[in-house]
């Protein structure tokens, strides 16, 4: 669970920095098998 939350964060985060884009799809998709 902790680990989906933490994708909310990396998500707001991309919208300050869109470079992390693609660290954030890689989270997801992490947090997809997880949940």
């Amino acid at each position: 669970a902790p680990v989906c939350y933490s994708s909310l964060i990396v998500k707001a985060g991309v919208d300050a920095n869109q470079s992390l884009v693609v660290a954030t799809l890689v989270v997801v998709a992490l947090d997809d098998r997880c949940c």
